[in-house]
């Protein structure tokens, strides 16, 4: 089984959703593991890309994500900052350029940024762009078309906005925002 969908994949066929979940169970996971690493191998070489993240505004956010520290519905010890120093975010880019690191991203805490925040971030991103040779990224939360559009003119090349678990069991985990508004973010992005 392994070996056959091998092939079909390194010749430029799919894997269909009955052998992936098929996969999930088979024995010989050695043999699988090196498939796996076959196809990797054919399609993306040995080539590592790194990204960074700094997290840009920490804490006090008013969503209630279960996995999430930075909410206020949990008791943590997270450090909560409005907005991160923009010297110290333009000084770790160009940091993590000089180290070889391919991407550097900005995350907030929060359903969303306001845009005054955003527009100081973007500032913050124009100034890594002339200073550092970095791909910037971000994860901001909730974004509109309009703020997506203002980190591209930024210079920002991917944006980041994670789908954690299945649309059916997505509402046990967080009910102050939903799976439709994160794919609704995703196609802005």
């Amino acid at each position: 089984m392994v070996k056959d969908i091998k092939q079909r994949v390194l010749a430029g066929g799919h894997i269909t959703e009955y052998e992936a979940v098929e996969l999930l169970s088979y024995a010989n996971k050695k043999e699988l593991y090196e498939a796996a690493n076959d196809i990797r191998m054919h399609f993306k070489g040995a080539h590592l890309e790194m990204c960074s993240i700094l997290n840009a505004r920490s804490g006090r956010c008013s969503e209630d994500c279960k996995w999430c520290s930075q909410s206020i519905f949990h008791k943590t010890n997270v450090e909560e900052y409005e907005l991160v120093n923009v010297k110290d975010a333009v000084r770790m880019a160009e940091d993590n350029a000089g180290k070889g690191v391919h991407r550097f991203s900005l995350v907030t805490s929060g359903r969303t940024i306001s845009n005054k925040n955003l527009d100081q971030l973007c500032g913050v991103y124009k100034y890594i762009k002339k200073t550092a040779s970095i791909h910037t990224c971000a994860s901001m939360g909730l974004l509109s078309r309009e703020q997506m559009l203002k980190l591209k003119d930024a210079g920002v090349s991917n944006y980041h906005c994670n789908i954690e678990t299945a649309p059916s069991f997505f509402p046990q985990l967080v009910s102050t925002h939903t799976m439709e508004e994160k794919i609704e973010t995703i196609k802005y992005a």
